[in-house]
């Protein structure tokens, strides 16, 4: 199950959607991504050497120093108990990397004002 949270500037209006968790995608449609090693060198070693390894997928928040926030996918291995996260990310906004984030309150990247934060869905 995925939430959905709508992220709304006070200053500017501006909105950001963000849908975290898991969700209706099925974790097969990632693993053409896994095998490309678009999840790093470990991911696509272990599912080739294990090609029947049960994974999932989740959405995590991240975000950047100028304010911008976004989701990626990361994998999870549950008989290895590790995440795998994809390579860094880097800000569609200034391009700095982007690290994993809990973005319960920030600010607009785009006129500095506050973001409030809606939960307004959940997603299956």
């Amino acid at each position: 199950m995925g939430v959905g949270y709508l992220l709304t500037c006070t200053k500017c209006g501006m909105h950001k959607q963000l849908m975290l968790g898991m969700g209706a995608i099925h974790p097969n449609h990632f693993r053409p991504d896994i095998l490309e090693g678009k999840f790093g060198e470990d991911a696509k070693e272990y599912l080739e050497q294990n090609p029947d390894a049960f994974f999932l997928v989740y959405h995590v928040p991240y975000g950047c120093g100028c304010g911008y926030v976004t989701e990626f996918p990361e994998v999870e291995f549950p008989d290895r108990d590790v995440h795998i996260r994809r390579k860094p990310h880097k800000c569609s906004n200034c391009g700095k990397r982007m690290r994993r984030n809990n973005w319960g309150s920030g600010k607009c990247w785009k006129c500095g004002g506050e973001l409030d934060n809606m939960e307004n869905m959940m997603w299956d």
